[in-house]
């Protein structure tokens, strides 16, 4: 199937008795929107998801203001095996600190929310955490950079995908709707 551009779309369906500029333009955008919108929604969904969460981040971290000593006390581990087309067999494991503090007299174990296929903590290792004084179950960790690192790419990522949609949609915008004079069969000028 031979690909055409949006030129020659547009010169065939103005091509048509009777079918003015403004019709043409108006089938045309319509296939260009039905084409990029799912896109353009699921590149800003991510972006959503990712300011949603830095804003949860962020708030925890204002509400968590008492500051005690904990140590990660294990390494939570998620192994997935996935089967390709060919039924090869591909495993992955990723992993989440498990953060051990006490407060006010009682111990906490609380596993970070998010996994990561790198290890950036070891067991044993002491870190600083700061805890809501009214939920001590909820925790700020500031070295949990990992977190942080999935927030901007869902929302650098989700940006930058929106924004290439949202300029081929511009850009398609513009090309169909610059006047163009279209002669119909008849011989006049639209």
């Amino acid at each position: 199937m031979k690909y055409r551009g949006y030129d020659q779309i547009y010169e065939d369906l103005s091509q048509q008795p009777r079918m003015k500029q403004s019709t043409a333009n108006k089938i045309i955008f319509i296939i260009i929107l039905i084409a990029v919108l799912p896109f353009l929604l699921v590149s800003m969904l991510f972006m959503g998801i990712g300011i949603m969460a830095n804003h949860d981040m962020n708030k925890d971290k204002k509400v968590c203001t008492e500051r005690v000593m904990g140590i990660v006390c294990a390494l939570d581990e998620d192994r997935r095996v996935d089967y390709d087309s060919d039924g090869d067999r591909t495993e992955s494991v990723t992993y989440a600190p498990v953060f051990a503090y006490s407060y006010n007299g009682r111990d906490y174990k609380i596993t970070g929310s998010t996994y990561s296929s790198s290890l950036d903590y070891n067991e044993g290792v002491q870190v600083e955490i700061y805890v809501d004084p009214n939920d001590p179950k909820r925790i700020y960790v500031p070295s949990y950079s990992e977190q942080k690192n999935v927030h901007l790419a869902f929302i650098i990522g989700g940006g930058a995908f929106s924004l290439c949609f949202l300029l081929v949609l511009g850009i398609s915008i513009f090309k169909l709707f610059k006047s163009k004079k279209v002669q119909t069969n008849e011989g006049e000028s639209i």
